[in-house]
């Protein structure tokens, strides 16, 4: 087969206004997005703060059951902190300047872990909220067996608790 050596000049790369297309499109899809990305970070926020809780309460009762002696949550400045003795277990960090935290009646500085599990004082419930946002808040609540449990507010009204 016979090549001809005529070349045919093609250009590579795109034009000016295929990418200021492009560029319109992204800036387009931003704007409607911006919205929902503030709202998933807000929620990010509480379920981080509510799973810290939920957590740390789960690790004081299976040491304190493993250990069999007694295992505390304690309440330090904005965050909480699990021993065992004179043991640290864990230390939580403040909640976030956003998040905020209330119990049922007043929230007890410490959380005691039996040998059995169970807690005192058991039926606590931390309820995690951000005011001024339409965030659904989180609760967790310490039932009488001393397991702790995560709980959506459905009322978005987090004063009355996660019903």
């Amino acid at each position: 087969m016979k090549h001809s050596n005529q070349s045919t000049a093609y250009q590579k790369g795109f034009t000016i206004l295929e990418l200021m297309i492009v560029v319109t499109i992204a800036a387009i899809l931003g704007a409607l997005a911006m919205p929902e990305i503030g709202y998933t970070l807000q929620t990010n926020k509480l379920k981080t703060s509510a799973s810290d809780m939920h957590l740390s309460l789960l690790l004081a009762r299976s040491e304190a059951i493993k250990r069999n002696s007694s295992v505390t949550v304690s309440q330090v400045g904005n965050g909480w902190e699990v021993k065992s003795g004179t043991n640290l277990l864990r230390k939580y960090d403040e909640l976030p300047a956003s998040v905020s935290m209330a119990c049922n009646g007043t929230c007890p500085s410490t959380i005691t872990y039996g040998r059995t599990g169970r807690a005192t004082p058991s039926g606590t419930e931390f309820r995690f909220y951000m005011s001024g946002e339409n965030v659904p808040a989180r609760c967790v609540m310490i039932n009488i067996n001393g397991k702790p449990r995560v709980y959506m507010d459905n009322d978005n009204d987090y004063t009355n608790g996660c019903t």
